[in-house]
């Protein structure tokens, strides 16, 4: 290919104008570009230093004045007032210390402690009092030039602690970041636009060229022009275009699915300089419960729980108007009225002149998180006011980390010095090594959990039982033991006098028993000689009245007969009741010897019995199934002669009989019953069936001596069941009973 003059010539020509002005346009929009980039991304990390500086002296801070407001605690409780105002002396010997008040929670102060003009910490003896925090809880805020650091004492169950700490220190270091980061940038700044300008020279050289071809190209009309070296430069060209395209696709894909992202799990809200939202995500509609249309055009205290003080809203917004980002935890309210946590942090937009002028919140839902806080915090405080001692230690060392106020009164320790011990200090039978191996078990994974007995020494030197309930907490990195000790002093003397106790339990009990024998041994004969002479007049009144109606049958009046015959029915009933009688006290003072029974059995021969006696009789006998118990088989035949018997008794008026015995299950647990569609009874006197000589009928509806129904209830109370009845007048009835022990 044939070299042209003429497109060289072309091409060498002076750039026209319009190339001129695009490349100064170019050039001074990359600088600008270049130098805002540059000063945004400097004050971006000047700034955040600035922000962690302050953020460490802050932290510092406040751990100051908690560690003041702990360890006053012990001389607030002591009342020592001498050694609280010591220690504000020797805590406001740090040179960014200003002040440190103590006060009561009333906000009387009672220990003040200054700097003077010297700088050298004096005491102020003047009564004083403070405007105490709405909430408890260590917080700092901004005052005259100072961080104030408020510390509750104990919970603020004794007080409050107010630390003014000097900002000098950050202010220097503030001033010196910025000064630094300033220099950096300008450097950055000039050199980066000396290199831009560097770079632009070749492509705008590149597509002047293209545009010159461009210009021939068309004032040849058509005909074929030859390319040598331009040709290039534009492919060159098409490349840079196509990748910067490629590359502006891949950057705006990246930041959609960053917006993604950000949107599935977090709560972002953008409002104006005045708070108002103009914009929110799904996320902050879900969890808020509003519509986008309800929130957009509205400031974030239509959220407002009215749970924070005013200075919190105070303090955020002094934050972000003035350019910082703000962080806290905040409780909000959702439409329905329910209350939600959020993690928040809102980042300020700034406009050329240093003003914000929109802002962009992105929340974290903690709701659960301050819920399990509050359970974290109600259970430490449910510890600590435990009687039993708690004790929290290393795994190392096992040096105290925490212990509760029954380990102080126990041992008679203060918490500070407790925390200054190891276990093996309270235990005079355990050294470092001793207790080593003897917690080697946990430590390797071989059990959960230790028990054993011990023995505790006070700081006095006395000693005391204790029993010890020892785990090992993996939550925590380093592991830490966890302890709960029960003084059984108490329990250690019962159990010495019950040891003396039992050395003569053996003597006691065969003395009880040989009594008890004696006493069942008169108690029969006490019953035999009631019955022999209750009886033997009952026999002769019987015997007489009897033969008075055989002898002199013709000589007496119908009245005198029936007289005689009322007589011999009352020395009849007399014995059938010294019958029942002896025969529940029979069942009181009888061996019980347990075994499998099977009810089904001994409800059929009962039955069976029935039928013999009550031939003229037509009853319909049910019986379920699976009736095995255990219990003895003597007393429960005597159970379902009882129950079956009055059940036959009272059906006697009903044409279509029917006596059911089964089980049903109650409770999970197996309840037998016998049943009946007779008389029935009013259960508003249920409870008087079980008593002796008790009767809901009649004796001349239905005849008995009453004593049926005590003896099954004294039967099954003896088996450990229970026994009771339901019932209907005129609808039947039902006795439900359990045996303890059934099978």
């Amino acid at each position: 290919m044939t070299r042209n003059p003429e497109i060289e010539k072309v091409v060498s020509r002076r750039k026209p104008p319009f190339f001129r002005r695009l490349y100064v346009q170019l050039t001074l929009l990359g600088s600008i570009a270049l130098a805002m980039t540059i000063f945004l991304f400097a004050w971006k990390t000047v700034h955040d230093q600035s922000d962690f500086a302050f953020g460490a002296i802050q932290d510092q801070a406040q751990t100051l004045a908690t560690n003041i407001a702990s360890a006053s605690g012990n001389d607030i409780v002591s009342e020592d007032y001498a050694a609280l105002e010591q220690l504000l002396v020797q805590s406001a010997s740090y040179r960014e210390v200003l002040a440190i008040k103590v006060s009561d929670r009333e906000g009387v102060v009672f220990g003040n402690v200054i700097r003077n003009q010297q700088g050298i910490p004096q005491a102020v003896y003047e009564q004083t009092t403070l405007s105490l925090p709405e909430t408890v809880a260590t917080q700092s805020i901004l005052e005259d030039g100072a961080l104030v650091v408020w510390a509750p004492i104990e919970n603020a169950t004794l007080g409050w602690l107010k630390l003014d700490y000097s900002l000098a220190t950050i202010d220097a270091v503030q001033t010196s970041i910025w000064r630094n980061g300033i220099i950096t940038a300008v450097i950055s700044i000039f050199f980066s636009i000396a290199i831009l300008v560097l770079l632009l020279r070749r492509p705008m050289r590149s597509i002047n060229q293209a545009t010159e071809f461009a210009r021939e190209l068309y004032k040849m009309q058509g005909k074929m022009m030859p390319v040598e070296k331009n040709a290039y430069e534009i492919e060159q060209l098409e490349h840079a275009l196509n990748f910067a395209a490629r590359r502006l696709y891949d950057i705006n894909k990246a930041l959609n699915d960053f917006k993604f992202a950000l949107d599935a799990h977090a709560i972002v809200g953008i409002s104006d300089k005045q708070g108002k939202l103009t914009y929110v995500n799904d996320r902050f509609c879900e969890i808020s419960g509003y519509t986008r249309e309800e929130l957009l055009g509205n400031s974030y205290s239509k959220l407002s729980s009215d749970t924070h003080s005013g200075s919190l809203y105070s303090d955020l917004w002094r934050t972000i108007q003035s350019g910082r980002v703000w962080y806290g935890e905040l409780k909000d309210k959702r439409k329905t009225g329910e209350y939600y946590w959020v993690d928040t942090t809102i980042v300020p937009f700034i406009d050329e002149a240093g003003t914000p002028y929109q802002y962009i919140g992105i929340q974290t839902d903690i709701t659960e998180r301050k819920h399990t806080e509050e359970i974290n915090a109600r259970l430490g405080r449910v510890l600590d006011d435990s009687l039993n001692e708690i004790f929290i230690f290393d795994s190392e060392d096992f040096h105290f980390l925490r212990v509760n106020r029954g380990a102080q009164e126990n041992l008679g320790y203060s918490r500070d010095e407790l925390r200054q011990k190891t276990v093996y200090d309270i235990k005079p039978d355990f050294d470092k090594e001793e207790f080593s191996e003897h917690v080697g078990p946990l430590l390797r994974h071989e059990c959960e959990e230790l028990n054993f007995e011990t023995v505790h020494q006070r700081k006095d030197g006395t000693t005391y039982p204790v029993d010890v309930h020892l785990q090992l907490s993996r939550a925590e990195d380093p592991p830490v033991f966890v302890a709960i000790i029960m003084d059984i002093t108490e329990r250690k003397e019962a159990e010495q006098k019950l040891y003396v106790y039992q050395e003569h339990l053996e003597d006691m009990v065969e003395e009880r028993t040989h009594n008890l024998k004696a006493v069942n041994r008169e108690l029969e004969s006490f019953c035999y000689s009631v019955s022999h002479d209750l009886r033997a007049p009952l026999r002769s009144i019987d015997g007489f009245s009897q033969a008075l109606l055989d002898d002199y049958d013709d000589q007496l009046e119908g009245t005198a007969k029936d007289y005689l015959g009322r007589v011999r029915s009352s020395t009849q009933r007399m014995g059938e009741l010294i019958d029942d009688l002896l025969k529940l006290s029979r069942v009181v003072r009888a061996e019980m010897t347990r075994a499998q029974v099977d009810l089904a059995l001994l409800a059929t021969n009962v039955d069976a019995q029935l039928r013999e006696r009550y031939p003229e009789r037509e009853v319909q006998f049910h019986l379920g199934e699976d009736l095995y118990v255990r219990g003895d088989e003597r007393l429960l035949l005597a159970v379902l002669e009882n129950l079956m018997g009055n059940a036959w008794k009272f059906t006697a008026n009903k044409p279509a009989a029917v006596v059911e015995v089964g089980k049903q299950e109650q409770d999970g647990m197996q309840v037998f019953y016998v049943r009946d569609n007779g008389a029935g009874f009013d259960e508003a006197y249920a409870h008087k069936l079980f008593e002796p000589f008790q009767r809901l009928h009649s004796m001349q509806e239905y005849e008995g001596s009453g004593v049926g129904l005590a003896t099954v209830q004294r039967i099954v109370h003896r088996h450990g069941g229970d026994v009771w009845a339901e019932g209907k007048i005129d609808q039947g009835a039902t006795v439900y009973f359990t045996l303890g022990d059934y099978e």
